[in-house]
């Protein structure tokens, strides 16, 4: 890292921020920071412009050259940073106070990071901390995040999980609040005491307690079960149980081993709206006064009745070490990597750990005691489960995570009170609540629909070609007669799904569905898909038809294709791209495969019927059969055959081609006497150079006579003769067709999946 270091702090006008200042100026000689920029949103403005006022205070009078900067544009702060930390919390204290008390209105505990007021900080926070992660990738992608931001748990497993980002440690003030304490009771110095720790955020354990080398942990146990542990409030542990777990617990514990005892205490604090964030409000606005004073140039002793000391200098000490790759131990959340055997190598823990230039690496516990594997792994299962919901935005795994928690002990409890918090906090909840809306081409314009289709296109995540913008909105919103467009999308441009119903077909279609891509994984793309579904059940329900959403070759919008490879496309693609990204999210909200097309290329510029060809020409030939131009007026049967082979489309399509005298297309037919046997066509040529015909169909009587291959050979000989350079086309996989495309040199280049819903009415 360069000399001069520049940190990026999100949450600036926190309350905390005088207290890493203070970290910064007293290790400045180690950790020279010369830029701390201060960011913050708009509703924390005039508390930010309060806090930097202190902060430069403190640097002036420290007497480094450190520059405080306040910014409301995250962007710029991040551009460059060497360390970034997040202190935030979004609806800010307000947010804070309806997660404790809408709980306890209904008799479980609401707390910041337990229960359901825990679950309601994830779903709010998770989301914004993983934009600022996408950021940080594209502005400081060197840069190691530091995440005090609570609930850590949960938000360091839902970066984990559902990010590529992985400069990311998790912090908490706990452990160093235990470490202290024990110290205490020891009557010994801290760095005289060594102690392990191991479990997850607000649900740690020391494990092990080291002095003079001599294992004292059993001591600890006896004298802990003893003491009343402060924190926020004092505990007594009984000293019977203490023993005999065998961990010592933190005092988040005691709202799952206390539970009944607790919530009669915050059930009294919230009848006389004494809950805890209520008194932390109070403490805050003391705190901000105080910052106001220009004469007060240090941290207040009034701090650290915040209930958050020594979260702020826990960072300095920790970016500190990373930056001199010091390799002491520190207690982080990160990666378990096998270090505590009660968790999965890939889920995050909150464990002591040698910190070095690279980041943490954890240090082996072994296994919690059984006593304990319960719970930690109760909790767990809930920070996950929160983590899912939070990304997508999903009330039935919001719920889930609810009824995971032992903190929520009633499932009719639950539904009340992810309800009434949705309800509450929607505002901070745009995965819940998107504002998704029905769009006409306008609305669809001025949130830059066609510019994230190009945009997809151009990362290579849709197969299709481009298509200039004009005619893009054409083919969405105007696709012809008896063809009904939808487009919902969301109202600042972040997604759009595209659909259409058939009425002549009688069939529904999913169009495009697009996301941008720093909001993927968070739950848009299938509110989208869901809101377009509701719009065609509600239509079917209305004509008694089946509600079925279909991506096929029949959808009247279409897109072309291009070939790998070849410079050359296809003017529409029969469904979705096998293996891509966008069948994956198909999958997901429900959609089945129901057909593979297999897409195929020719080149005309040497096409040259084999002689097995000629030979089956001359046989049928002799048997009767030749191959014609049809001609209305002359020719017989066209219409009993089209009508046998049921496939409408052609139908339509042939029976409405003027004769070639008339100006029409020509169409190959296979006759005997006047009458057709089958067809192929109708033949032109593309400005692309590509030879198209509609389809090709043999009379049942037919087939097995080699009809359908020398019928082939001739379309292929005519479109060369009217000067086609290549022919594209698609069939289904287990369509015996296919042998007479293979046999005219085509070669399958592309596989798309046809895909099918019966969406929930």
């Amino acid at each position: 890292m360069t000399e001069g270091i520049k940190i990026a702090t999100i949450g600036g006008g926190s309350s905390y921020t005088p207290e890493l200042i203070e970290g910064f100026l007293r290790r400045y000689d180690s950790l020279p920071v010369r830029e701390l920029w201060l960011v913050d949103v708009p509703e924390g403005q005039a508390k930010l412009e309060i806090v930097a006022g202190l902060a430069k205070r403190m640097v002036k009078r420290a007497g480094v050259p450190m520059r405080i900067i306040t910014t409301l544009d995250r962007r710029a702060a991040l551009k460059g940073a060497d360390f970034v930390t997040t202190q935030l919390r979004v609806g800010q204290l307000q947010a804070r106070i309806k997660d404790e008390r809408i709980p306890l209105s209904h008799g479980i505990l609401g707390q910041e990071t337990n229960g359901a007021g825990g679950l309601f900080n994830g779903l709010r926070t998770i989301p914004v901390i993983m934009d600022i992660c996408r950021d940080m990738q594209e502005l400081c992608p060197d840069a190691w995040l530091i995440n005090f931001t609570n609930p850590v748990g949960m938000v360091m497993e839902g970066i984990h999980r559902y990010t590529g980002f992985r400069k990311i440690i998790g912090l908490c003030n706990v452990p160093i609040g235990m470490h202290k304490a024990i110290a205490s009771l020891l009557n010994r110095k801290e760095d005289g005491v060594s102690v392990k720790f191991g479990g997850l955020n607000h649900m740690v354990f020391a494990t092990q307690v080291i002095v003079d080398g001599q294992d004292v942990t059993k001591k600890v146990l006896r004298i802990w079960g003893d003491q009343s542990v402060k924190n926020i409030k004092g505990v007594v542990w009984n000293p019977d149980f203490i023993q005999e777990l065998g961990v010592l617990p933190c005092s988040y514990h005691r709202y799952y081993y206390m539970t009944r005892e607790y919530l009669e205490e915050e059930l009294d604090q919230y009848s006389r709206h004494e809950v805890r964030a209520e008194f932390v409000k109070g403490v805050e606005d003391k705190l901000f006064k105080l910052y106001q004073d220009e004469t007060l140039c240090e941290k207040p002793k009034l701090l650290e009745e915040r209930g958050g000391a020594f979260y702020s200098d826990a960072a300095c000490s920790l970016i500190d070490s990373i930056h001199n790759d010091r390799g002491d131990i520190q207690v982080v959340n990160t990666v378990n990597n096998g270090a505590i055997d009660n968790f999965g190598p890939d889920e995050i823990v909150e464990v002591s750990c040698k910190i070095t230039k690279d980041g943490p690496v954890p240090i082996r516990i072994g296994s919690l005691p059984r006593a304990v594997d319960g719970l930690v792994s109760q909790i767990k299962s809930f920070e996950i489960a929160g983590s899912a919901a939070a990304v997508t935005g999903d009330r039935k795994k919001a719920l889930l995570a609810l009824m995971i928690n032992p903190l929520v002990m009633s499932q009719k409890t639950a539904q009340i009170v992810l309800d009434e918090l949705l309800e509450a906090h929607k505002d901070y909840l745009p995965l819940f609540f998107p504002k998704i809306r029905k769009m006409n081409v306008q609305e669809a314009r001025n949130r830059r629909l066609w510019q994230l289709f190009r945009e997809t296109v151009e990362r290579g995540e849709l197969a299709c070609e481009g298509i200039e913008e004009n005619a893009f909105y054409e083919k969405l919103f105007s696709p012809g007669e008896g063809v009904i467009p939808v487009v919902y999308g969301e109202e600042n441009g972040n997604g759009f799904a595209c659909g259409c119903r058939d009425e002549i077909q009688g069939k529904n279609f999913l169009t495009l569905v697009l996301v941008k891509e720093r909001e993927r994984g968070k739950g848009l793309g299938r509110k989208l898909t869901e809101a377009l579904e509701k719009e065609f059940c509600s239509e079917c329900e209305e004509k008694e038809a089946p509600a079925v959403m279909e991506i096929s070759f029949f959808n009247p919008v279409t897109f072309s294709w291009k070939i790998p490879g070849k410079e050359a496309n296809h003017p529409n693609m029969p469904g979705v791209d096998m293996g891509s990204e966008t069948m994956a999210f198909l999958e997901a909200v429900g959609y089945e495969t129901f057909a593979v097309q297999n897409a195929y290329y020719l080149s005309l510029n040497d096409y040259v019927p084999d002689e097995t060809m000629n030979r089956k020409k001359e046989e049928l030939s002799q048997a009767g059969i030749s191959f014609e131009i049809y001609r209305p007026g002359w020719h017989t049967g066209m219409q009993e055959l089209l009508k046998g082979l049921g496939n409408r489309s052609w139908e339509r399509e042939i029976l409405a081609e003027p004769d070639t005298d008339a100006g029409g297309r020509p169409i190959i037919v296979p006759v005997q006497g006047k009458r057709v046997l089958g067809f192929a066509g109708p033949v032109e040529v593309e400005k692309s150079g590509r030879g198209y015909f509609a389809g090709i169909g043999i009379a049942p009587s037919s087939r097995g006579k080699g009809v359908a291959k020398v019928l082939f050979a001739e379309l292929c000989g005519c479109l060369k003769e009217k000067g086609a350079r290549f022919m594209t086309l698609f069939t289904g996989e287990n369509n015996p067709a296919r042998n007479i495309y293979e046999a005219a040199g085509f070669r399958a280049v592309k596989s798309f999946a046809d895909m099918r819903k019966t969406p929930e009415s």
